[in-house]
């Protein structure tokens, strides 16, 4: 299923690639044609390669252009450091604490609501 799927993309690449080809060399033909009255074949010939060359130049500096560094996720609140450390600690209090406060929250669903709205909430503005 997923082979047919690779397939049938590789395919499809194929076909954008193979048409666009043919488009390249089509205006290539059609840009020959235009020129060749005024600077005859040779010059034609030159300006539509050195176009072209300029052309294929863009195109591969587009593509190997170096991608915007990506930004840094926030730093961890020191409570979390606090709590992860606890858990590197002692792993078997905290899954005992975490089933306990699982089991409470599951039987008070008003409770987990407000806990999530108390944590999600936006900070208050500042008062400047």
């Amino acid at each position: 299923m997923i082979t047919a799927k690779i397939l049938k993309a590789l395919a499809a690449g194929a076909v954008i690639v193979s048409a666009v080809g043919v488009s390249v060399i089509a205006l290539a033909i059609c840009v020959h044609a235009l020129l060749l009255p005024v600077m005859g074949a040779a010059g034609s010939a030159a300006v539509v390669s050195a176009a072209f060359a300029i052309l294929a130049l863009l195109a591969a500096l587009v593509a190997v252009r170096r991608p915007e560094p990506r930004q840094r996720a926030p730093e961890a609140s020191p409570l979390i450091d606090v709590l992860l450390d606890l858990v590197r600690a002692k792993p078997l209090v905290s899954t005992a604490v975490a089933t306990l406060v699982g089991l409470i929250l599951s039987r008070n669903p008003e409770l987990l609501a407000t806990l999530i709205r108390t944590f999600t909430a936006a900070p208050p503005p500042k008062d400047d």
